[in-house]
């Protein structure tokens, strides 16, 4: 009922809350203010800078996903449709992350910064597999798996804190790395959630990630291509621009090849 959803939402929140904390509050304990302060700015740079896209879209699914309950054939439409756009809009932003973060870095934000490269890219890898993670969940929740979704949130926030506190000896690689094990796991539980309680095949989820990572792959080898062979000084603020276009048009120009070759079907 109405009693049990609002409890385990309050839980939810709460962890959400913890997790969004617990990686500065133990970096801020144990570690200098300068770890601190690149921790944080690689933290703002990658995961805060594409939540404006991934919040509003799961609120509206959640919305579509619910009205769906009865009818499993359009609400899986729906979101195996819904994985493919955000898919197709993130994992180049992802891919980019990774390969360019020592050109946005040193071109953006100064040579003081160099130490927050490693962390970017990290990170960046973590939303891999934290944004889809995202959209699996407001299915989960939309169709009553409330509990089960929150019971394994719960453990991979223990394990998260955990893991900070077991690993920031180590430093503020350590604990990137222990957002990017995080992020797995819950990428993994809504996965076995979906195969469990909505019977949805997990190859069919794993489908709609071949085409992002197959384009934006050849996206960054066309950019890296570009900036060791064309462009001189690979310092400047216009070499970093004109990667950024590149890898742009490459990536628009092959996702439409792609959809008008109808290798990329979406079924509305």
């Amino acid at each position: 009922g109405i009693y049990n959803f609002g409890v385990w939402s309050f839980i939810r929140a709460q962890l959400s809350m913890l997790v969004s904390s617990v990686d500065l509050f133990v970096i801020g304990k144990y570690l200098p203010i300068k770890d601190l302060g690149i921790y944080d700015k690689s933290f703002s740079l990658t995961e805060r800078s594409v939540k404006g896209i991934t919040m509003p879209l799961n609120t509206v699914l959640f919305s579509s996903f619910s009205r769906l309950q009865e009818d499993s054939v359009a609400q899986k439409t729906v979101f195996l449709n819904a994985l493919k756009i955000l898919l197709l809009i993130l994992v180049p932003s992802i891919f980019g992350f990774i390969a360019l973060a020592p050109n946005f870095v040193l071109t953006l934000l100064g040579v003081k910064w160099t130490g927050a490269i490693i962390p970017i890219q990290i990170l960046a890898g973590s939303l891999f597999f934290k944004l889809p993670g995202g959209t699996i969940a407001s299915l989960n929740i939309a169709n009553g798996n409330f509990k089960v979704q929150t019971l394994c949130e719960l453990g991979t926030t223990v394990c998260l804190i955990t893991l900070c506190f077991m690993l920031v000896q180590y430093g503020i690689l350590a604990i990137c790395i222990a957002v990017l094990i995080y992020s797995g796991l819950n990428f993994l539980f809504g996965l076995f959630i979906l195969k469990k309680y909505l019977m949805i095949k997990l190859t069919e989820v794993f489908k709609t990630f071949v085409y992002p990572i197959g384009v934006s792959t050849i996206m960054i080898m066309v950019v890296l291509s570009f900036s060791e062979n064309i462009f001189m000084d690979q310092s400047s603020i216009v070499h970093f621009l004109s990667l950024v276009i590149i890898g742009i048009i490459v990536y628009a120009l092959i996702v439409f090849f792609l959809y008008k070759k109808r290798y990329l079907i979406f079924n509305w």
